[in-house]
């Protein structure tokens, strides 16, 4: 019984939470920000990977 008044006040802090979350993404300039960083991560990781294959044949002779 006395879990539910800790939960009830999680709830409603988290669905504040969410709330808020979904405000501040509802503004275009927040969503072009967060899509440009995660887009030029996601570049970066996808060149790292592509160099460490091409590092690995060539350790191993398949390029050669």
């Amino acid at each position: 019984m006395s879990d539910k008044p800790k939960k009830h006040f999680l709830l409603r802090a988290v669905v504040g939470l969410g709330s808020f979350v979904l405000w501040i993404l509802s503004f275009k300039a927040v969503r072009t920000w967060i899509w440009n960083k995660v887009e030029s991560k996601g570049k970066e990781k996808i060149v790292d990977v592509k160099a460490k294959i091409v590092e690995k044949s060539e350790e191993k002779g398949f390029l050669r």
